[in-house]
């Protein structure tokens, strides 16, 4: 079938749309016409080459919802008309060793995550564009998707919503729950106050931390996060940021969760830490770029922990339905987030607002 795509024509390039054919389904796979696509720091990166080169052009997007409107042979899980999230990380057989160990996220049977495979479209010279998500594309009309990437989207939750959940939501509130193993009455430093890092501070307000401080460069994305339940906060260009933190904690923090790429703000946000405290990597950039040169055993003597979070390690199936559950009682801001809303064709306007003027979340909207 024909649809429009944003396609990325070289590395480091805008996007520009096109109308492409989409092949033929595979037998576990459902089509899905896509609602909204919120636009994720992780997409722009890909895009710039920044999380790995890539030959060719390509596609973007991975924060997406829609409706399904067929599906394969071998599914069983959706049918035509079932509204879904778009999730990267896959749903687990239930079966597996990974599976019965509660770490679904690591199926030995549906397979990691995989980034950078070849897309399913095809452009009008014979060019196939490289999928920098690898499982699905989210900036398309239409996307072909393993039923194991799709979560039911509630009824009564908008696919905007569904969209920033299916991302930067688990990533940050699930991280806080199943990496940071976060307890009441702990103290919490998150920093970066992207949309990860607005959810990592509404995962531990849910979770009980107190205080909470919020830690960004930027003054607008601070006065916000109080709204979404930081306790203080602390502007890292004002001075020396550890010692501003230690100040409302005096020894340091219990938990700093590190929302933003970059090795220098892991060494910063290890000092701090309690020396019992724990260290949570979710933002990152490339392997080469994130080595931890600045770091010594030595660190770790006194009880200190690092540990990292791909999204959460989030078991689908069971924490989205718990999310949108929180979302539907008003216990979870998510269109607080959203800073705006472009049709496809606006999404290298949506992209540079993004990266130049402090929004948290730009929607994609179809229709």
């Amino acid at each position: 079938m024909r649809c429009k795509l944003a396609v990325v024509p070289a590395e480091g390039e805008q996007y520009v749309i096109e109308e492409v054919e989409l092949a033929d389904l595979r037998p576990d796979e459902a089509r899905v016409k896509i609602k909204t696509c919120s636009i994720c720091h992780s997409d722009i990166h890909s895009q710039m080459g920044e999380h790995g080169h890539f030959e060719g052009s390509a596609t973007g997007g991975h924060e997406a919802a829609g409706v399904v409107t067929e599906i394969g042979s071998e599914v069983t899980y959706v049918q035509p008309g079932d509204r879904v999230i778009c999730c990267l990380v896959k749903a687990g057989c239930g079966k597996c060793y990974e599976c019965l160990m509660g770490r679904p996220y690591m199926c030995l049977t549906n397979g990691p995550m995989q980034f950078k495979l070849p897309s399913p479209y095809r452009r009008s010279g014979g060019d196939v564009p490289t999928q920098l998500p690898g499982a699905f594309t989210g900036f398309a009309e239409y996307a072909n998707v393993s039923e194991n990437n799709l979560v039911k989207l509630d009824e009564g939750v908008p696919y905007e919503v569904g969209s920033i959940i299916g991302c930067a939501v688990i990533s940050g509130f699930m991280g806080l729950l199943h990496r940071a193993r976060l307890q009441p009455f702990e103290s919490l430093a998150v920093i970066g106050c992207g949309g990860v890092g607005m959810s990592a501070i509404q995962g531990g307000r849910f979770m009980g931390a107190f205080p909470i401080i919020a830690v960004d460069v930027d003054d607008s994305k601070l006065q916000r996060a109080k709204g979404f339940g930081a306790d203080q906060t602390v502007n890292a260009k004002s001075g020396d940021v550890v010692a501003a933190v230690k100040r409302i904690c005096p020894g340091g923090v219990d938990h700093a969760v590190v929302c933003v790429a970059g090795p220098g703000i892991k060494r910063q946000a290890l000092d701090m830490l309690h020396p019992t405290g724990r260290l949570t990597c979710i933002g990152h950039g490339t392997y080469e770029s994130e080595m931890l040169h600045d770091f010594s055993a030595m660190d770790f003597f006194g009880g200190r922990t690092l540990t990292g979070s791909g999204m959460g390690a989030t078991n689908t199936r069971l924490d989205i339905p718990r999310l949108m559950a929180l979302y539907r009682a008003g216990l979870l801001k998510v269109e607080e987030m959203i800073d705006g809303r472009y049709p496809l064709e606006r999404i290298n306007e949506a992209i540079d607002s993004a990266l130049h003027a402090g929004a948290l979340k730009n929607v994609i909207v179809f229709d």
